[in-house]
């Protein structure tokens, strides 16, 4: 009888829940005819294939490939369970304020609206900014009326996955004035209260700064930390420590079994004890990804050793993360579910192998530790971009001197937090907490300050994929043999490699234009043939979505900025890190840097060629001439019928490429205009190729 060859241990939960988890998070590319894409998936399923067929486990085959189909339709529900409602025009609206408030110096505030009703239906949250007057104010559990107009949200949006909307379930944002709003009653929940109640102690006994720190480190809002602050842990690499994880809740764990062991509770009590608090954790954390993934699986382990069944890592990990998955399947592309995965998963493939090559040099004790803290590195490293444009060599050192800290720190300051809370004369030891703090943001602040960073890049799913694989071939569940596992992991490297190297090069110079419709942004984005690029916006954006986009995009340098008014200090200061030739401004005073763009016209700029369009005394837009075609984009004030009425009727006497009027796409073709409705408000890229456009989704 000869035995099958095997190359790895099936885990059914796991295999079937890494299936899931890849057919929801790359369904999207397929759908949109990603190439790379396609191939990565028929490639990966067709070496599978053959290692299903050396090992004759057919079964395991047919259970990926139906949870992976299974998990492209969950994505499409996914998209289904978080749209919203599109209201026209202005809307009746009633909803109350929750403790997702964030103040800002000017008195102007930025607020999370639950129990929404729009016009007496129920609706989706609402993100609203309120601009405030002096002598008002709106505070948390306030119930307000108002009526304006909704913008519905994008989870995708230039590129990027807004984990903020999916998290707090939010459709619709909102500007508001003081004017607008009717405070109509309201209360709070008790973990909003118990939350303000916590925020409140700690801004009256520590430094507005250590105090943010804290609540951050208790609940995981980093809101009440200023940007320098979070800049040194993150560019220290030990931000984790600021975002409520596994790490944090291995740490309440300890602590729970700690004071139930004194107390002498039996295996069931104290089973029970510590779900509940887990629990009533997790609705304090607002169910945080990371948070909730290391709550089911310590529950799990739990009931495992009640139950006397033997206790499965992966298998764990991935029933988890199906639990979570089927309440909420976008969280396939949420960045804090993902790296908690990864960086446990990198943790139970990796710890083993490491800690047996360190052992030999070091005492068990450090090799552990070591062990643990360079596997979890490396799971999260893929995820880095997403909070910083490099990574700190020396970032491991730092979380050398931070994570053992915090293995204290954390259980104290919930402890003392506990105590507090129930006997608040005592609130002056937090004072103690204030000193730590400083001490850890004195490390961040120095191991930030290193000259040894490494540039990375955006993560991407495929290079996600193959790193994976990589780990797992190395790790212990793969019983290939040493050669085996070499060869199999050389060529995944390759793989991962000639991915990287797809993603990280810009991609050939061609004529586009991009249409760029995210909050608080609206505008146009213009490349050439010859490398130039020049963006035209209505004054206002959002920087940090521009950001992202931008250094997603790996553009770094943007020639030319056409704008209608004089740019703002602040605007110059952030479009200069992207090497700015010239603003071109309409009416604007000549500096160096800012030229005039007269009226009918052209300015020549670069490989660009600029006029602003005045019709019938109304200035209508702006016409970009490059490359052989001629782009107009309509002036961002437009704003009455009549003025519309003037832009129809100069349109029609000309015949440009391409036409862009708030928010609308028009595009001629041999002569023939094309009207884009379904590209409202949406971003796209439009390359042209002599008389040809081909249509791209950016989102």
């Amino acid at each position: 009888m000869t035995t099958k060859r095997q190359f790895f241990h099936f885990r059914y939960i796991f295999y079937a829940f890494l299936a899931f988890l890849f057919g929801i998070a790359i369904a999207r590319k397929l759908f949109a005819g990603d190439t790379l894409a396609i191939l990565v998936v028929v490639g990966l399923f067709v070496i599978y294939a053959i290692c299903v067929f050396l090992c004759g486990r057919y079964k395991s085959l047919l259970i990926v490939l139906a949870f992976f189909l299974v998990g492209n339709g969950f994505y499409f529900l996914g998209t289904l369970q978080t749209s919203s409602k599109v209201y026209e025009g202005e809307n009746f609206v009633i909803a109350r304020i929750t403790d997702n408030f964030r103040e800002y110096d000017d008195g102007s505030c930025r607020v999370v609206l639950e129990d929404v009703y729009v016009n007496g239906e129920s609706a989706k949250n609402i993100s609203a900014y309120i601009k405030l007057n002096n002598d008002s104010k709106v505070k948390p559990g306030d119930k307000l009326a108002f009526t304006s107009t909704l913008q519905n949200t994008k989870l995708f949006d230039l590129g990027q996955f807004n984990s903020y909307y999916l998290r707090n379930d939010i459709g619709y944002t909102v500007t508001l004035k003081t004017s607008d709003i009717q405070i109509i009653g309201g209360h709070l929940n008790f973990d909003e209260s118990l939350r303000l109640q916590v925020k409140n102690l700690l801004n009256q006994n520590m430094s507005e700064e250590n105090a943010g720190i804290c609540y951050a480190v208790l609940f995981g809002d980093k809101s009440g930390i200023d940007n320098e602050t979070k800049s040194y842990y993150q560019g220290a690499g030990v931000i984790h420590v600021l975002t409520v994880s596994g790490l944090h809740v291995g740490f309440l764990i300890a602590l729970i079994y700690f004071i139930l062991r004194k107390l002498k509770l039996n295996r069931w009590i104290t089973t029970a004890v510590t779900s509940i608090i887990l629990i009533l954790f997790n609705i304090l954390c607002g169910f945080a990804p990371s948070v909730l993934r290391a709550s089911l699986m310590a529950i799990i382990m739990m009931l495992a050793k009640l139950s006397g069944r033997e206790y499965d890592s992966l298998n764990s990990l991935g029933l988890a993360g199906f639990i979570i998955l089927l309440i909420k399947p976008l969280y396939a592309f949420d960045i804090g579910f993902l790296m908690s995965f990864s960086c446990v998963a990198a943790i139970f493939m990796l710890y083993q192998p490491i800690f047996k090559i360190l052992k030999r040099v070091m005492p068990n004790k450090l090799a552990q530790y070591l062990a643990i803290s360079f596997s979890a590195q490396i799971g999260v490293l893929p995820f880095l971009a997403t909070f910083a444009e490099s990574v700190n060599l020396l970032s491991f050192f730092a979380n050398l001197l931070i994570v053992p800290l915090f293995s204290i720190v954390y259980p104290a300051l919930m402890l003392c937090m506990i105590f507090v809370l129930i006997i608040p004369a005592i609130s002056k030891v937090l004072v103690v907490f204030d000193l730590v703090f400083d001490g850890t943001t004195a490390i961040a602040k120095f191991f930030d300050s290193s000259i040894m960073k490494l540039p990375l890049f955006a993560y991407d799913i495929v290079f996600l994929i193959f790193l994976f694989l990589i780990i797992f071939l190395t790790s212990h569940f793969s019983i290939m043999t040493p050669l085996m596992k070499f060869v199999s992991a050389s060529i995944m490297t390759l793989l991962l490699v000639f991915s990287t190297i797809i993603n990280v090069v810009p991609p050939a110079n061609v004529t586009s234009v991009s249409t760029i419709n995210s909050y608080k942004t609206e505008g146009v984005l213009l490349s050439s043939q010859m490398g130039g690029s020049a963006f035209i916006y209505n004054n206002e954006i959002n920087k940090n979505t521009i950001k992202a986009y931008l250094y997603n995009s790996k553009i770094k340098n943007m020639d030319y900025i056409i704008l209608e008014e004089m740019p703002s200090e602040q605007d110059v200061e952030f479009w200069n890190v992207y090497n700015v030739k010239y603003f071109l401004v309409r009416g604007g005073e000549g500096t160096s840097q800012i030229l005039n763009v007269q009226d009918n016209t052209y300015v020549q700029a670069g490989n660009f060629n600029i006029k602003n369009v005045f019709y019938n005394k109304l200035f209508v837009g702006t016409e970009i001439n490059f490359d052989g075609n001629v782009i107009f984009v309509a002036s961002f004030s437009l704003s009455s019928y009549n003025d519309y009425k003037i832009l129809d009727v100069y349109l029609s006497y000309q015949n440009y490429n391409f036409v862009y009027i708030d928010g609308s796409v028009k595009y001629y073709n041999q002569g023939q205009i094309n009207n884009i409705d379904n590209l409202y408000l949406n971003n796209y890229r439009f390359e042209f190729a002599g008389s040809t456009c081909t249509v791209r989704g950016i989102d």
